[in-house]
């Protein structure tokens, strides 16, 4: 019985959180994800790890990355970022910006101050989510990280891109397995 009331209040849960994110269009993508990718030519592998799972109006998305050297890890990073809806469907805004000042308006986007910390957002395109994070250096040159998770039944695929100035500086691939919950 307790097991069943579980269940059902588990599934409600569920179905509420892949509503808010976009009226189920993230729900496929949510889960947890293990692998590993690499940096480049020679350079060691790196464990990767991804979960994405409904939040109150949207979902969130957190990563890590080990670096390992010599079978010990040498260096980790990682991020979680929450998504809010918005008027279009596949796209969605960092929880992080809601009311942020700093962002120039739309009709003159070089006036006033350029914003300090990065403008991130999410865009859904059918078995792939895709990751942006768009910056100015000290230099006022671009940098743009896009990061693409693309499903393939329980395979996930990561390709990151870091651009600066429109050229590619930093890449990697890694191939994740969706796992049991």
């Amino acid at each position: 019985m307790k097991l069943g009331v579980i269940s059902i209040v588990l599934a409600v849960s569920l179905a509420a959180g892949q509503a808010a994110a976009g009226d189920g269009i993230v729900g496929k993508f949510f889960g947890a994800y293990e692998g590993s990718g690499t940096w480049g030519t020679g350079m060691p592998p790196r464990e990767m790890s991804v979960v994405i799972r409904p939040s109150e109006k949207g979902f969130n998305v957190s990563w890590n990355s080990k670096k390992l050297s010599r079978g010990k890890i040498d260096k980790s990073k990682s991020h979680s970022i929450d998504f809010l809806k918005t008027a279009k469907d596949s796209v969605f805004v960092s929880k992080d910006h809601k009311g942020r000042t700093d962002i120039p308006m739309a009709r003159d986007p070089l006036a006033g101050p350029m914003p300090q910390e990065p403008l991130i957002w999410a865009r859904v395109d059918e078995n792939r989510l895709s990751l942006y994070a768009f910056r100015r250096t000290a230099d006022g040159e671009a940098d743009v990280q896009a990061y693409h998770r693309t499903l393939n039944g329980d395979k996930m695929k990561l390709h990151f891109i870091r651009y600066l100035d429109g050229r590619p500086v930093k890449q990697t691939k890694g191939k994740l397995k969706r796992q049991a919950e």
